[in-house]
């Protein structure tokens, strides 16, 4: 999936243009001492990965940080949304006491995203803004 997303996509997802991820990401990724990492399919094609959500724990006792990419073709259909409000229900259900995301200013899509499942800007205007959800 990431080989076909944009680098623009990659970048302001991961504030870089990572094309791979190597063995150690990955591991990294889907530890589930650190959180979960949701993959989506399209229906009929469960090999053919066109999402990535990750909730990952943070430094701070009962607080996630949740990012989403969904591969350029999938874009400004309602998945990342959706994708968000799964993971954020799921958190939800696990007792966490709060949601972070961390994304570029510039990244419209993501913001309209965190502000539809609720969340709202917790730093100064910036390159990147920092978005939260108390649960």
């Amino acid at each position: 999936m990431h080989t076909r997303c944009s680098a623009e996509s990659r970048t302001i997802r991961y504030f870089a243009a990572t094309a791979r991820f190597s063995a150690h990401d990955w591991q990294e990724l889907c530890d589930r001492d650190k959180g979960f990492t949701l993959l989506t399919h399209p229906g009929g094609e469960p090999r053919r990965v066109i999402a990535m959500t990750n909730v990952l724990h943070t430094y701070e006792d009962g607080v996630v940080e949740l990012a989403v990419l969904v591969e350029d073709a999938w874009q400004s259909r309602g998945l990342g949304t959706a994708l968000a409000s799964y993971a954020l229900e799921s958190v939800r259900r696990q007792g966490v006491r709060a949601l972070t995301a961390s994304v570029m200013a510039v990244n419209g899509r993501a913001v309209r995203m965190l502000r539809r499942i609720g969340a709202t800007s917790c730093s100064p205007p910036g390159a990147e803004v920092e978005y939260r959800i108390d649960l």
